[in-house]
């Protein structure tokens, strides 16, 4: 069955997100052994540009990640600037890749690259900044901030993904929660194939 959010709990309650529907399915995921959750289920979330252009791009990544961590009692306050400070900055950057500064509740940083190559169901370029792929990589940049690893480096993978970044070895530092999930939007073979579409 796909799912696009699973309940995990290892004496906290945690997500892995899948692209698909939106029933939830068996629980599963892939975290943190160290406590490094979130005390508290809203977080404050700032963008460091200020631009008319990029006014979409911020209610694409707002709508995203708080319906998502929403279904989960997660929410995240957004405001429009940083003068205000908050405990995430999200920045967009000149590059086709997306990272966090560190995972779980000492991430400071989402940086969005800008250059991520998207298309449409039809295979249609589509500009990033305003498709379902800028929220599907935000959702799955968010995941680490609220302590998720890249599911294709459990150490159970299928074998279908190529891209596990640790031989087989699994990600120091962490616990395997349930059955290894190949729709889960921290798997970059789900992501990459599913991030694009409308």
């Amino acid at each position: 069955m796909k799912s696009y959010q699973r309940l995990v709990s290892v004496g906290w309650p945690l997500l892995a997100l899948g692209c698909g529907a939106s029933e939830s399915s068996k629980q599963s995921g892939y975290a943190s052994s160290k406590d490094d959750r979130w005390r508290s289920r809203s977080i404050s979330v700032c963008f460091t540009q200020v631009s008319p252009a990029i006014e979409t791009a911020k209610d694409i990544i707002t709508e995203g990640i708080n319906t998502e961590f929403g279904k989960v009692g997660l929410s995240f306050n957004v405001s429009r600037d940083c003068s205000e400070g908050a405990a995430i900055s999200v920045r967009f950057v000149n590059s086709g890749s997306s990272a966090v500064d560190k995972i779980g509740s000492s991430a400071q940083t989402v940086s969005l690259g800008v250059g991520h190559s998207c298309a449409d169901s039809a295979g249609n370029p589509v500009s990033f900044l305003t498709s379902n792929c800028l929220r599907n990589v935000a959702v799955h940049e968010f995941g680490h901030i609220v302590g998720l690893h890249h599911e294709m480096n459990r150490r159970d993978n299928d074998q279908n993904c190529t891209l596990d970044q640790t031989s087989g070895l699994g990600e120091p530092g962490t616990i395997q929660l349930g059955d290894y999930d190949s729709s889960s939007i921290m798997n970059y073979c789900h992501l990459f194939r599913k991030k694009c579409s409308q």
